[in-house]
């Protein structure tokens, strides 16, 4: 059943297909759920599984966001749902940075710096005591996580206006004035009243657009899997 159905959304002025492609792209995501992965000492079967580690990590992050997201819309809890959209942005921009960097690590088919990456990702991490470092080839690799901005600035580069979008759903996650007195005020002549629902229509617009950029995260990852499994190891 999709998850978002055009009966409960807003009186707003929302494309159909934007509503289609949103559905498209959980269920794109719910057809990748499994319950596990079965690994092996083979280098040229262990990649392709920790990738597919790696994958299914992040399409329970994001499924989570967006299911969690349009509950949060039914109960009125728009600021929840600007939340779980920026969220997504965030979880598609790293996927599709460890897929563009992946690509080129198997153009130069060094097995050990590929097994790196892919680990180095799988755990990536900010605080210290999270972070471990090895050596290979004198060139030290460690799993320090990097900045998701820079990510997103790279995307950029790629997906128009993603940018921005991020930038604006930031303002609206921020303890800032979109983020916290503009969101919840309405204007009164001699007084200023407050509400929970203020914006609360709009911010499904941002969540369906999240739902669409799941369904090119997808797309994204079939390309890289068959990359794995076309990648001649020996």
């Amino acid at each position: 059943m999709p998850l978002f159905e055009p009966s409960k959304l807003p009186k707003i002025d929302i494309e159909p297909k934007l509503i289609s492609l949103a559905n498209g792209g959980v269920d794109r995501l719910r057809a990748r759920l499994v319950d596990q992965i079965v690994m092996s000492p083979l280098p040229w079967l262990l990649i392709p599984a920790e990738v597919q580690a790696f994958f299914q990590g992040h399409v329970r992050r994001a499924l989570m966001f967006i299911e969690g997201g349009y509950d949060a819309y039914l109960a009125s809890r728009g600021l929840i749902v600007y939340t779980c959209a920026r969220a997504i942005y965030e979880t598609f921009a790293f996927v599709m940075d460890f897929c563009e960097k992946l690509e080129g690590h198997l153009a130069d088919s060094d097995f050990e710096k590929i097994g790196a990456f892919v680990q180095a990702n799988q755990f990536a991490a900010r605080m210290e005591e999270f972070v471990e470092r090895k050596v290979i080839v004198d060139e030290v690799i460690d799993n320090t996580v990097v900045n998701i901005l820079t990510k997103i600035q790279r995307i950029s580069k790629r997906v128009p206006e993603f940018l921005n979008e991020y930038e604006y759903l930031s303002e609206r996650t921020h303890p800032n004035g979109l983020g916290a007195l503009y969101y919840f005020w309405e204007s009164g002549k001699d007084v200023i009243k407050f509400s929970n629902s203020v914006d609360h229509d709009h911010s499904i617009l941002n969540l369906l657009k999240a739902g669409y950029l799941l369904g090119v995260m997808d797309i994204t990852m079939a390309t890289t899997e068959r990359q794995l499994a076309n990648h001649k190891w020996l």
